[in-house]
């Protein structure tokens, strides 16, 4: 295990990159309740998975620890590279959350100078203000209280982090996985429901035509039986769209209950294989 402590970098060990990323996880996800409060006025878990943690911002800290330490000393550089690596963090969070869920929680295609709605210059400087902020005053007293507790108890307590997160990534893939199985099934009864009348309307008047070609002048008999047999079609297609509904008011309801923590935390969230279903949610929960 001595690989696990040696120092590879001044201060730096993968014991201590791993703690760095997990501490820096909590205070950004510490900043983003804050910042959300401040702007809203409500308490908001505002982080992707269920924990008080936001990862983006424990990989773009170490990320930068491991990337800015040549050049600490220079303030605008160490402000460049923070903003060109956490938007860099960002813009990657961003597409693989798209092309792994179909969802984009934040887009700031309405600010000037983004890209992809993924990024944009606004909070790219933000990012350089803020990482220059947390290498140059924070950062050393998060240092001292890593090295505070010991190796041994350290190495406990780290090891018990890791597993919380795991499991709590592991949770909230499985959820969002269910939620896309769950839209496509809505979008499946959906479908019927509008297709339903429809496509018994269109059957009609296909049998008439034929009816009336084969049949001439006992076409107004032939007429009668076709409407008993059109109408106990129809009863039995009231049933189906019944037992359709009720199973597409069940979908909702479940749909409902795994987007609501996700879209009070991110506002902004849309689903790009399911946008109508999504903004039906939202108005479902409005009422």
């Amino acid at each position: 295990m001595n690989w696990f402590y040696a120092e590879f970098l001044d201060g730096l060990s993968v014991y201590t990159l791993l703690w760095y990323f997990i501490l820096y996880s909590v205070l950004g996800w510490l900043a983003e309740v804050a910042y959300c409060t401040l702007g809203t006025g409500k308490l908001v878990n505002r982080g992707f998975l269920n924990g008080p943690v936001c990862p983006v911002y424990g990989f773009g800290m170490t990320l930068l620890l491991l990337s800015l330490h040549p050049v600490m000393g220079s303030v605008p550089l160490v402000f460049l590279g923070s903003a060109l690596l956490a938007s860099a963090v960002e813009w990657i969070a961003g597409w693989l959350l798209e092309k792994l869920f179909h969802t984009r929680l934040w887009n700031y295609s309405d600010k000037p100078f983004n890209l992809g709605g993924y990024i944009c210059l606004l909070y790219s400087c933000m990012w350089g203000l803020g990482g220059l902020f947390m290498l140059r005053l924070i950062h050393p007293g998060i240092a001292w209280l890593i090295a505070l507790p010991g190796r041994t108890v350290g190495t406990v307590l780290l090891l018990l982090a890791l597993a919380a997160l795991f499991a709590d990534v592991l949770v909230t893939v499985l959820s969002m996985l269910k939620l896309g199985r769950t839209l496509t099934d809505l979008e499946k009864a959906s479908a019927l429901l509008r297709a339903g009348s429809d496509a018994v309307s269109g059957q009609m008047g296909e049998a008439l035509l034929s009816l009336r070609k084969k049949y001439g002048k006992d076409f107004d008999q032939a007429k009668r039986k076709l409407a008993k047999a059109e109408a106990a079609l129809s009863q039995k297609q009231a049933l189906d769209r019944q037992k359709l509904s009720e199973l597409r008011e069940r979908l909702m309801t479940r749909a409902e209950k795994k987007s609501r923590r996700l879209e009070k935390a991110f506002p902004q969230t849309r689903h790009l294989l399911h946008g109508d279903l999504w903004d039906e949610l939202k108005d479902k929960r409005r009422k």
